[in-house]
């Protein structure tokens, strides 16, 4: 598969004189890798959003730089607008093919489960991501993790089960459970949390002339039995 590819230039522009960057169309960046001193860059934000939708922060992409030789780097980190969500900027981690990495790779939860489908529980999902060690260029986009394996309320997937390309490692816990099915609730359980819920949203003046009324009640019964 041929990597993805993105053109950037050498940026002068620093600090908050970058806006001037953004007005243009331009997102401005930061290339560093290994004992590589940090080298700022701006690219077509248009492009750089296209390639990051399809790559991601775990592929591999080549990153070239006007006379300079393509880079293999990561989209590493890429701060947005907290209104707007737009990139502000973005971090390229350049990386050497033949010297392993350890990053972050998302699950994917494919299937069906029975003891859903049949059963009526819910799936749970304790992990979506989880941290590998490999060469960038055996970096898998995403891990599938099959649920049709869980066919009954005792089944269990974990980390172990996965199944990962060659040459890749899951360095999480590998009895750590990453996703099972919890049954439904009975009748009596959602009619105790319809109770909890009622009594949580009851207005306190309501609360108290509840509780004068079981005390005017049990007045009366006590005179009663006097």
């Amino acid at each position: 598969m041929e990597k993805l590819k993105l053109k950037s230039e050498k940026r002068k522009l620093l600090g908050k004189k970058v806006s001037s960057l953004r007005r243009e169309g331009l997102l401005p960046g930061v290339l560093y890798g290994k004992g590589k001193k940090s080298e700022p860059l701006s690219v077509i934000k248009k492009e750089f959003d296209r390639v990051f939708k399809e790559a991601g922060s775990n592929t591999v992409i080549l990153l070239e730089i006007e006379e300079d030789q393509p880079k293999n780097v990561l989209i590493q980190e890429v701060s947005k607008d907290p209104v707007l969500g737009e990139s502000l900027h973005a971090d390229f981690y350049e990386v050497r093919m033949d010297e392993k990495i350890t990053t972050m790779v998302p699950l994917k939860f494919i299937g069906d489960s029975k003891a859903v489908l049949e059963l009526g529980g819910s799936l749970l999902t304790n992990k979506n991501e989880v941290e590998v060690e490999c060469l960038p260029g055996d970096l898998p986009h995403e891990l599938e993790v099959d649920i049709a394996a869980l066919e009954d309320f005792d089944s269990l997937i974990r980390i172990s089960d996965i199944i990962v390309p060659r040459g890749v490692e899951i360095k999480d816990e590998a009895e750590e459970t990453i996703a099972l099915i919890e049954p439904p609730r009975s009748e009596e359980e959602i009619a105790e949390l319809d109770e909890a819920v009622e009594e949580a949203e009851m207005p306190e003046a309501e609360k108290g002339s509840e509780t004068e009324d079981l005390e005017e009640d049990q007045a009366k019964t006590e005179e009663k039995s006097e």
